[in-house]
């Protein structure tokens, strides 16, 4: 059977800001009616579906407090993937991302005014240029494979606006 999970401070303190926001909704905002219990969501619930489950992963360890079953299960995966697969491409896939990621932020960060700069502009500038260098640097096959993810995305977010938007009179 799986040992309970018991909220840590740690727990509880993540829970707060969550609790505070569904206070609101606990209370009818009517003196006469009784309040309203809200839903429970956050590390409360994660806490409580992982005690009822009689999964072996689902083990919390009693001095640590974490799922150590789980952690040695997701160890074990990482390590089989590592020895048996080639992760090059899915390494090269994840750099473009970032550096992608990275190019928005030094850009957006060349548009702030000069109280909020907090450096000078041509660090963005060499940020962004080092970002589109390293890409250039990628396999041909990471680039091309994000590029493809990055516009099959804008297609996606596209056509979701133009659904939600209904048809034009």
């Amino acid at each position: 059977m799986a040992s309970a999970v018991r909220p840590t401070p740690a727990t509880r303190a993540r829970s707060a800001p969550s609790e505070a926001a569904a206070a609101p909704a606990r209370t009818s905002g009517d003196a006469n009616q009784p309040a309203q219990d809200a839903p429970a969501s956050g590390p409360a619930v994660a806490a409580s579906t992982a005690a009822a489950s009689e999964a072996p992963d689902s083990a919390v360890h009693p001095r640590f407090q974490v799922p150590h079953r789980a952690e040695v299960a997701l160890a074990a995966i990482v390590i089989l993937l590592v020895l048996t697969v080639d992760l090059r491409g899915a390494i090269g896939f994840s750099s473009f991302g970032v550096l992608l990621y990275y190019l928005v932020a030094n850009l957006s960060a060349w548009t702030q005014t000069g109280e909020d700069r907090l450096y000078p502009r041509w660090l963005q500038l060499f940020g962004a240029v080092a970002c589109v260098v390293l890409v250039a640097a990628l396999p041909w096959v990471a680039v091309v494979s994000g590029v493809g993810v990055l516009l099959l995305g804008v297609a996606v977010r596209v056509v979701r606006l133009r659904w939600s938007a209904g048809p034009k009179p």
